[in-house]
């Protein structure tokens, strides 16, 4: 049986991101797509900006899965852009994790 592809795009601007602190987590606010609330995390970690998507859905709301692919882009204040693929990923009622995206989109000091 064939599932319908749904797409969707999630912007957020996150601001005064050169005033983070080490480890600091910033959410954008949360956004329903499909009735299924997502958010971007972003945070310096370890040197670098990191950047995630977080599926908010319960994980006891029933079975349920969502395959995703996630295309990552930064746009600086100067107008510079970076983009990255994520791999692909499953959030879901039996998935260990809500959240996936990349640890190191950009070195901080970049």
């Amino acid at each position: 049986m064939s599932t319908a592809v749904k797409e969707f795009v999630f912007t957020h601007v996150f601001e005064n991101i050169s005033t983070w602190k080490e480890i600091e987590r910033v959410y954008s606010p949360s956004v329903d797509h499909f009735n299924v609330p997502w958010r971007i995390l972003c945070s310096k970690t370890g040197g670098f900006l990191t950047f995630q998507l977080n599926c908010e859905r319960p994980r006891d709301s029933g079975e349920w899965a969502i395959n995703t692919g996630i295309a990552f882009r930064l746009i600086s204040g100067s107008g510079n852009s970076l983009e990255r693929t994520g791999k692909d990923c499953i959030y879901g009622s039996s998935s260990q994790f809500n959240s996936y995206g990349t640890m190191q989109l950009l070195q901080w000091e970049t």
